[in-house]
């Protein structure tokens, strides 16, 4: 005779006594039973991130005092509520973060600003233009330029902005020429010396008109230069031969090349592994390496639609 198990339970003992009562609910916690608990819990709370985020409202303000599209932004390491923008009108604007507003606007600087950094102190930056010239810039003067300017005003257009004005003229504390097109420029976080990057990559110091040191390994140009945050010798430039270029300033020779099947326009580095960057290329991919072994890619990240 075979034996079969029924389950029996009494409807009493489930039934509510009252409407306003609450269900009973019996539940088996035992974990051979309920084998996969903690990958449910981990589903359950990555969904509830993405739906949180989802719903998130992550815009917090529009800074929109330019006159034409912006083509290079750079941020002050020493003061983080501090950026400045460089548009393709030649119009550079100093930007106050907390209160979303222009703190110095300076126009026609270049007839189109190719590249902006802040110095290694945060008292001043560099601009770069397609007019070949360099310009440095200390806040103190502009300063100092925009208050005399204020000063002398004659108020009979009561309607100016005073807060955001567009007719104050800024000069330069230094003003550079080279002999070819910038295309970029980055500030050393420990010297006093920033990098251009355009028809040769040049090393400069604010004492003398003429680079430091020079290196034209591509034939093409260079489209990006950025300077180790940790090694403070150590340079990267990106070429339109589609070249990534490494260099040491101590031996005035380039240290490391290689070279990718389509060119590299933005670089960066890795402020917690200091010997890893990362490069976005043009076949909407980005690549990060390992300046100790360039010949092999580290990691490749996908999914961008279109060049970096």
């Amino acid at each position: 005779m075979v034996k079969i198990k029924t389950i029996c339970r009494d409807q009493n003992d489930y039934k509510r006594s009252t409407n306003t009562e609450i269900e009973k609910v019996f539940r088996n916690n035992s974990q051979t039973i309920h084998k996969f608990a903690k990958p449910r819990e981990y589903i359950r709370a990555l969904n509830a991130v993405k739906l949180e985020k989802i719903f998130a409202k992550p815009f917090i303000a529009a800074l929109n005092y330019h006159t034409d599209g912006v083509k290079c932004m750079a941020k002050n390491n020493k003061n983080l509520s501090e950026i400045v923008s460089g548009a393709f009108d030649g119009q550079i604007i100093l930007w106050d973060l907390p209160k979303k507003k222009p703190m110095i606007t300076i126009g026609g600087a270049h007839n189109f600003v190719k590249g902006i950094c802040f110095t290694n102190t945060g008292d001043g930056f560099i601009s770069a233009g397609d007019d070949q010239t360099i310009n440095i810039w200390n806040k103190s003067s502009l300063f100092k330029q925009k208050e005399s300017q204020r000063n002398n005003i004659t108020f009979s257009n009561f309607n100016l902005d005073l807060e955001n004005p567009t007719y104050y003229t800024y000069k330069p504390t230094t003003i550079l020429s080279t002999p070819g097109f910038i295309d970029s420029v980055d500030h050393s976080y420990g010297e006093k010396l920033f990098a251009t990057g355009g028809t040769i990559v040049a090393v400069w110091n604010y004492e003398k008109s003429s680079p430091l040191i020079s290196f034209k390994n591509s034939v093409d140009g260079f489209m990006k230069v950025k300077f180790n945050p940790v090694d403070h010798n150590i340079l990267l430039s990106t070429g339109y031969d589609r070249s990534i270029n490494l260099y040491d300033l101590r031996t005035n020779n380039p240290m490391k090349m290689t070279s990718m099947l389509n060119k590299s326009a933005a670089a960066c580095w890795n402020p917690q592994e200091p010997f890893n960057f990362t490069v976005g290329n043009e076949d909407s991919n980005c690549y990060t390496f390992d300046m100790r072994r360039l010949e092999k890619i580290k990691m490749i990240h996908k999914d961008h639609i279109q060049a970096v």
